[in-house]
């Protein structure tokens, strides 16, 4: 008998084909008293003449307690037994069979993520944009903001244009399969959210779509990591919604703990993410433990000005954060909300019919949102519109922009590492070559 083992995230699977025996490992711990592990065995059974995959057991064993595996031994024989024989297995026996399952799986949970050598020329694996300049792929991706501002429907919105692998509201996505995780409200009140997005982004059927999963979810995302893998697995999904990130720690944002296990289990799940987030109270900083930004590959946070009693929100969008990235440009929107009120049997209902997200340029966006720039930013908005410009009138303009004061040294020291802006004594302007040479990629010297 060959078994062979292998690893998906924290899932151990252990076959052999030849003789039909299959077992999957999930919810393993080790203890003082051993290494429990939930296992899961199938086999293939003669039956009537045809051969057929059958579950014979499911059930939790200590993989080192001679006891426990020859329960599990008894058992497993006397389904079979009862069934028919496995198969070509005159030879075959449970009682080798399973120690050697079992030593197999904890030989395997022991050895870990194996070292990797790089003795040998591979590849070069670069990173890319899921959706270009705000979703990285491969990566957990922060959005965090004060509540009401619309992270939901901007995620929902990418969740939308990456399922359909749409150029819409000035985002650029490359099509993939998504799961959205929710913690936050049901599958009803999803569904009506994701009609009006696609109402607004003009999809001729907006009551369906494409690639898209929803599940709704309670309690941490840690301690439910290998049944969302297996539905990963099974779909083949590569971008997920967490929405939103206090929810899926279980509840407590503030120790460091929790935030480690929420990372590792994205790390274990294996597919570009997006996080939502809450802002702290004032919306100056994300809510809980700097960790969430210490482990994040992207942050960005999000700012929203709304008029009381209107059905337009503009929302900015900065990158706080990026690995393997330059900081982007801050993105701005202006969502319009067509709602619409019903009168059904004495109830009276709410609800979005629509919702445009129409992008904004920068120097269009609202002042106080303006003032979230910063001076490189704004000196980089004012070169767009003239060639050139002298310190003084950019650090007048910051000024403004900021709210507080701006000088002309704060202007130089702000840009003087940005490769692409020229300051010729007095004079700021923007570099074309520099910026050319930016994303130059020089001819490898190894061929």
């Amino acid at each position: 008998m060959t078994l062979t083992a292998s690893s998906h995230g924290p899932v151990i699977r252990v076959e052999d084909t030849d003789m039909g025996v299959y077992c999957q490992a999930s919810r393993i711990r080790e203890s003082d008293d051993g290494i429990e592990a939930e296992l899961l065995i199938e086999a293939d059974l003669q039956i009537d003449g045809e051969k057929h995959r059958v579950k014979l057991n499911h059930s939790r064993v200590n993989l080192l307690n001679d006891g426990q595996k020859q329960r599990l031994q008894i058992r497993l024989q006397e389904v079979v037994t009862s069934s028919d024989s496995i198969t070509g297995t005159e030879k075959f026996s449970w009682a080798s069979t399973v120690p050697n399952l079992c030593s197999k799986i904890a030989e395997q949970y022991r050895v870990g993520i194996p070292a990797v050598s790089f003795s040998e020329r591979r590849e070069i694996s670069r990173r890319s944009w899921l959706i270009r300049d705000f979703i990285l792929k491969g990566v957990p991706n922060i959005l965090w903001a004060e509540g009401g501002s619309c992270k939901s429907y901007l995620s929902l919105l990418s969740s939308c244009l990456i399922a359909r692998g749409m150029t819409a509201s000035g985002l650029h996505a490359s099509m993939g399969n998504v799961l959205y995780l929710d913690w936050e409200e049901d599958e009803e009140l999803f569904y009506t959210r994701m009609i009006a997005v696609q109402r607004g982004l003009k999809i001729a059927d907006p009551y369906t779509i494409p690639n898209m999963m929803y599940k709704k979810l309670t309690g941490s995302l840690a301690g439910q990591v290998e049944d969302l893998i297996s539905l990963i697995d099974k779909n083949n999904i590569n971008f997920c919604v967490i929405d939103s990130v206090g929810a899926a720690l279980g509840g407590n944002g503030i120790e460091a703990q929790p935030v480690e296990e929420l990372f590792d289990a994205m790390g274990i799940l294996g597919v570009t993410s997006l996080l939502i987030d809450h802002a702290r109270k004032g919306g100056d900083d994300m809510y809980g433990s700097i960790y969430k930004g210490n482990r994040a590959r992207q942050v960005r946070k999000l700012k929203k000005v709304q008029v009381h009693g209107s059905d337009l929100t503009e929302i900015m969008i900065q990158h706080d954060k990026g690995n393997d990235t330059n900081l982007k440009e801050p993105m701005s929107f202006l969502v319009k909300f067509d709602n619409k009120v019903e009168l059904n049997e004495g109830e009276y209902f709410e609800y979005a019919n629509s919702v445009v997200f129409e992008p904004v340029a920068l120097d269009s966006a609202n002042s106080e949102l303006q003032s979230e720039y910063s001076v490189p930013q704004i000196v980089r908005n004012q070169l767009a519109r003239t060639p050139t410009a002298s310190l003084t009138s950019l650090a007048k303009l910051a000024s403004e922009i900021k709210g507080s004061q701006v000088s002309e040294s704060d202007i130089t020291e702000s840009i003087a590492r940005m490769q692409d802006i020229n300051i010729t004594g007095e004079m700021v302007s923007k570099s074309v070559e520099k910026e050319i040479k930016r994303f130059r990629i020089k001819p490898s010297t190894n061929e």
